[in-house]
């Protein structure tokens, strides 16, 4: 396998990864952080709003992580 080529696995994995990641992250601290009672329901669900919340932090370096990656196979694709 080319090294172009595992870029572009990478790539689609960090596609897959943000999304997933951000949807399980979302889905878990959205029912305590979307009640009108969030105040009183975040400080006993600490630990549920925190792996939630880490787990979009991680989305957010996968999305990060795309274009960095890319950038060096664009690069090459597009001189002129």
């Amino acid at each position: 396998m080319n090294s172009n080529r595992k870029t572009a696995i990478i790539v689609g994995v960090l596609f897959i990864m943000a999304l997933v990641l951000f949807l399980i992250g979302q889905a878990i601290y959205e029912p305590i952080l979307g009640s009108p009672d969030y105040l009183d329901n975040a400080y006993p669900n600490r630990v549920i709003v925190i792996i939630g919340i880490l787990l979009e932090f991680i989305s957010a370096l996968a999305v990060i992580l795309i274009p960095v990656l890319l950038f060096p196979l664009l690069k090459n694709t597009m001189k002129s």
